[in-house]
């Protein structure tokens, strides 16, 4: 029966914490006398810390990344997890960029495609994974007769990366060398070697500065000096013709 009783429990009113029977009067007193609940979080804060626990825990702070307002207890997991300014990197190329704008370019990056080598499928990097899961294995390449086989090793395919066609048997090994080696200039459209893409537009800029002539006038400019030599060269010949005569 003393068993029992020392088994009882009971609510405390000020902390809604389950006590032993037997400790809470001893618990009221004393939780009563030196806890706070907050209000916002519910927590029972030691009275003399209830304003240094609302600064540390819910006053809020400015995101470093985006400016937005968060609770400075808060702050670390939105910066991890729901800042649209954090760097993430995309899932099918790794390049790292902030997170609002992850979702658009993933658009464009996953309808790139990769060769299957299993099947020889070209698959977008979106569906990759589950073509990898479910492919059979086998080549998708219809059977075929000698006489047909001049016809195929004519067959191309677009470069995704540089958009120039090429013979689909060298497909591969020209994809994987201009994926890594060159870089599509933003001002020109032009491939040029990822090492000089620097100096490339650095020419550009230097060279936008420079005033061009159109074909139009390179070809007036040479008419002008050709009639200058021409008049030039009849006047000069009538001066000499003249002067046998100012002598005489």
């Amino acid at each position: 029966m003393a068993e029992a009783f020392d088994q009882a429990t009971s609510v405390c009113s000020h902390c809604d914490k389950i006590i032993p029977f037997s400790n809470i009067d001893l618990h009221n007193a004393h939780c009563s006398r030196n806890l706070v609940k907050c209000k916002i979080c519910g927590d029972m804060v030691p009275g003399k810390l209830i304003e240094k626990h609302f600064l540390g825990t819910h006053a809020t702070k400015s995101c470093s990344q985006c400016n937005d307002t968060i609770e400075r207890k808060k702050i670390g997991e939105h910066k991890g997890k729901y800042c649209l300014q954090r760097i993430v990197k995309c899932d099918y190329c790794d390049f790292p960029l902030p997170a609002a704008g992850l979702s658009k370019h993933q658009e464009v990056c996953g309808s790139r495609t990769k060769l299957c080598y299993s099947c020889r499928i070209y698959v977008r990097l979106r569906e990759i994974v589950n073509h990898e899961s479910s492919c059979s294995g086998v080549l998708n390449v219809p059977a075929e007769s000698s006489r047909d086989s001049q016809g195929t090793d004519q067959a191309t395919s677009v470069c995704s990366h540089c958009d120039k066609i090429i013979p689909f048997s060298n497909l591969d090994s020209h994809y994987a060398h201009c994926s890594r080696n060159l870089v599509k200039c933003k001002i020109c459209g032009d491939m040029v070697p990822s090492k000089l893409i620097e100096k490339h537009v650095h020419f550009l800029g230097t060279r936008a500065t420079i005033p061009e002539f159109s074909p139009n006038c390179l070809l007036i400019s040479i008419a002008v000096a050709g009639i200058t030599i021409l008049l030039g060269s009849v006047f000069i010949g009538r001066n000499g013709d003249s002067s046998p005569a100012d002598h005489d």
